[in-house]
């Protein structure tokens, strides 16, 4: 799993900052600024990216994906990240909420949300096969997204729309996982991903995503967000975890180079 770590790390920030320039043109901004949001978004993808460097074996050699646009859709989801942080950087130039900037950047945004899950689209992990990766990618970014605008916009007025909109995605994910594990997640290998932890995290998800921001009663909702982002860590391993091979072959039995099994 720590070959994953950065592969996690990398999907929960960028669906954070992603999810939050969506979230801020579909709701409006909740009494946010708007150059903060367009920071803070920019500023969470950028260290996904940064993360996800971890994750390559030849990092220098990451330009390549962009030969296969027409085919990859990891080749695309780099192409639409770059992209989006391209039109955050003009945005900062003319001006963060002119015009229908703000809307390109939500359906860039968008874009690069759906590709980050098609990317599992063709898989031998029977437990992250059908409709259950793009649910819990895109609850996690709405969640996330939504939480991070309330809490930016924290002490003002037009917060509960985002709020809402945190407590549906989280609902939406509990059933979402709910109805997955019932299916066919619990078999297949996914079990072995660490139900406990699954589990755990879900419960923090719960609290920081519904108990925590009703608690806040108009204060501070940054220990509400803290409690959310761990629980989709959390959650995020597991779905990691649970990546068993439908051969039976899990991460442990996957050689990787310059490994002693490898040398010899």
């Amino acid at each position: 799993m720590k070959e994953k770590l950065p592969l996690a790390a990398f999907t929960l920030l960028a669906q954070a900052g992603l999810g939050l320039a969506v979230v801020a043109a579909l709701l409006g901004l909740g009494g946010a600024r708007p150059e903060v949001v367009n920071l803070v978004s920019m500023g969470l993808t950028v260290l996904s990216l940064l993360a996800a460097f971890g994750h390559l074996g030849q990092p220098l050699g990451a330009h390549r994906t962009l030969r296969n646009l027409g085919r990859s859709w990891l080749s695309r989801e780099c192409v639409l990240l770059g992209a989006f942080l391209a039109l955050g950087g003009l945005r900062l130039w003319v001006g963060t909420g002119a015009g229908f900037l703000p809307w390109a950047s939500a359906l860039l945004g968008g874009a690069g949300l759906y590709s980050m899950a098609a990317v599992y689209g063709r898989t031998a992990m029977p437990a992250w096969k059908g409709w259950h990766v793009h649910l819990s990618f895109h609850t996690a970014a709405g969640a996330l997204g939504a939480m991070l605008l309330a809490a930016l916009g924290a002490g003002r007025s037009g917060i509960t729309p985002a709020l809402g909109l945190a407590g549906g995605m989280v609902l939406a994910q509990l059933v979402g996982w709910a109805a997955h594990l019932a299916g066919k997640g619990a078999g297949a290998g996914a079990g072995r991903g660490g139900l406990g932890l699954l589990a755990g995290g879900l419960a923090l998800t719960a609290a920081g995503g519904l108990a925590l921001p009703a608690l806040a009663a108009g204060g501070t909702l940054v220990p509400a967000l803290a409690v959310l982002a761990v629980g989709q860590a959390m959650v995020r391993y597991a779905f990691y975890a649970s990546g068993v091979h439908a051969m039976e072959v899990g991460w442990n039995d996957i050689p990787y180079a310059n490994t002693p099994r490898d040398r010899g």
